[in-house]
């Protein structure tokens, strides 16, 4: 019986043994091919390859194929599913037609391979290197790829799903009319990409470096590019819609024919860029900052462009319709037959600029300046323009026309053969306007202050003050204009200037006691040695204001806006406030 048992303990021991024979490497678990593995396998496949016959790695060797190193041999329609072929060395080795489900090849080397029409799902290759190998035609889910070098490799005609690209480096990555959803491409580098009638839906691109890539009559669809990097990068006749771009840096790239439809671009700097034929639709450019950059028929509808820049820039044949636009500014630039419509420009300010052929039509303009502009047959018609300042500007061969300039000042402007009929401007201030050959055609000023100008004909006037004296020598001053005045040595009392603006003007040596300036705007005036005593400035603002050596006892400055305010020497002695004076 003893005898018998041994022999029976005998025969399992070898038949462990053959079986573990027979499935080859699976006795060697977490240890790396040898050489002679590594060999055996390789004549193998020579020898299935001469026969013409298929060929079973995994049936012969087992699934642990780490380590494994082979170059330039066949094994297309090879089964790898359930196959560990971590740090693998296959170089310009065919995997067409082969099957990576639940593959795993971390660290691997899988360089020049064909891996056409490849079935890849639930594949991990972290690590991993795939340069210039081709994914042509293959199905991709689920798969990781994270951390692995991709350089030069292709991806064309692809479907790929639910599938890891971050951290890759993937210089001359190529995807063509391939498409690609759910899939992460989180701080990956993809220089000199190229992105051709391709479809990119649902994907997350945070932080991706696409420096020189090439987007070519590609969709981009509710995905998420956010500080992405699109320096010297080229998109042409391509569409982003739905899909989030804030912080993205566009660096001497060009847009040429393309879309950007319900998308968020906030925080994006266009520098030193060309932009043609694109439209912006429905989307968010909040604090987009265009520098040395050129628009050529370009058009933004329904956009928000608040606190927009264009600097240094030029505009050209662009269309802005039915926009938002508040606090935007346009600086040392240039535009050209460029209209804006039905658009809301609060606090816009174009400053130091050329216009030709600009037209500004049925939109509102409340607070908004320009400073310094040359408008050459330019167009302004039916706007709002609420407390408009400006200054410095020449306007030859324009129109404005059907304009409402309430509380509005025009210091230092020539016109020259302009047209400025059906305007009406009440509180306004007109300082050294002077014209040539214009045509005033039902201009209706009423309240306003007109100092140092030439006479406007024909002009339906009341309460025109031609002097400053005079101007104040009226009880009621409010709503008016004295930006940029100087106002010294009067004495006055129980004046009503509410709603009035002092823009930039200096007070000095002036007493206006008992009095109302409530909701006035003072922003960068000078008040020095002056008294106001008794007056009412709620809700007054005094932002960048300089106040020394005067006298506010006894006033009202409940909800007044001192910031970036300077104030010194001077006396607030039983005010009324809640507002810090600093």
């Amino acid at each position: 019986m003893v005898v018998l048992k041994q022999l029976s303990n005998i025969i399992v021991i070898m038949l462990f043994l053959v079986t573990h024979q027979v499935s080859g490497v699976s006795v060697f678990n977490n240890k790396l091919l040898t050489t002679e593995q590594n060999e055996k396998i390789r004549k193998y496949i020579i020898t299935q390859n001469a026969k013409k016959a298929p060929i079973e790695l995994k049936k012969i060797f087992g699934t642990n194929l780490r380590g494994l190193r082979l170059m330039s041999l066949d094994l297309s329609n090879t089964d790898f599913s359930n196959v560990d072929i971590s740090n693998a060395q296959l170089i310009r080795v065919n995997l067409s037609h082969s099957n990576f489900t639940n593959t795993i090849a971390n660290y691997a080397v899988i360089q020049e391979c064909k891996i056409e029409e490849a079935m890849i799902a639930h594949f991990q290759a972290i690590h991993a290197d795939f340069g210039a190998s081709k994914f042509i035609k293959s199905e991709i889910s689920h798969s990781d790829f994270s951390k692995s070098n991709l350089e030069e490799s292709r991806f064309d005609s692809c479907n790929i799903q639910n599938t890891k690209f971050s951290n890759i480096i993937a210089k001359s990555i190529s995807f063509f009319n391939s498409t690609i959803v759910n899939s992460n491409f989180q701080s990956a580098s993809v220089t000199f990409g190229k992105f051709h009638r391709s479809k990119l839906m649902n994907n997350n691109f945070l932080g991706t470096d696409f420096t020189h890539s090439h987007f070519f009559f590609t969709k981009v669809i509710a995905s998420y590019l956010e500080s992405s990097d699109f320096n010297y990068s080229t998109i042409d006749n391509s569409t982003f819609f739905s899909s989030i771009l804030s912080h993205a840096v566009i660096d001497n790239a060009k847009i040429s024919n393309s879309r950007f439809s319900k998308s968020s671009l906030t925080n994006v700097p266009v520098l030193l860029s060309v932009i043609t034929d694109t439209t912006f639709d429905h989307s968010n450019l909040e604090q987009a900052y265009f520098s040395t950059t050129k628009l050529d028929k370009v058009s933004f509808i329904k956009n928000q462009l608040n606190q927009v820049t264009f600097s240094k820039s030029e505009i050209n044949n662009t269309m802005i319709q039915e926009c938002q636009a508040n606090f935007a500014i346009i600086t040392q630039g240039s535009i050209s037959n460029t209209t804006v419509n039905q658009s809301q420009l609060n606090n816009v300010a174009i400053k130091h600029s050329k216009s030709n052929q600009l037209a500004i039509k049925d939109s509102y303009m409340h607070d908004s300046e320009f400073i310094n502009v040359i408008f050459k047959e330019s167009n302004f018609n039916n706007i709002i323009l609420i407390r408009a300042r400006f200054r410095d500007n020449k306007f030859y061969h324009s129109s404005l026309n059907l304009l409402n300039l309430q509380q509005a000042a025009f210091i230092n402007n020539f016109f020259d053969s302009t047209l400025l009929a059906n305007l009406v401007i009440i509180g306004g201030l007109m300082n050294n306007f002077i014209h040539k050959d214009c045509n005033f055609k039902k201009l209706q000023l009423a309240n306003c202050i007109i100092l140092n100008s030439q006479k406007i004909e024909n002009a339906i006037t009341a309460n025109i003050a031609y002097s400053l004296d005079q101007a104040l020598s009226y009880q009621d001053l409010s709503s008016m204009n004295f930006s940029e005045l100087k106002i010294s040595g009067y004495n006055l009392s129980n004046i009503n200037l509410q709603n009035s603006i002092f823009r930039r003007a200096e007070i000095s040596n002036t007493s206006i006691t008992d009095s109302n300036f409530s909701n006035c705007n003072f922003h960068e005036a000078k008040i020095n040695q002056s008294d106001f005593k008794n007056s009412n400035f709620m809700n007054a603002k005094f932002t960048l204001t300089s106040i020394s050596n005067s006298n506010f006892d006894n006033a009202n400055l409940n909800n007044i806006d001192l910031n970036l305010s300077n104030i010194k020497d001077s006396s607030f002695n039983n005010t009324n406030s809640n507002e810090s004076k600093s």
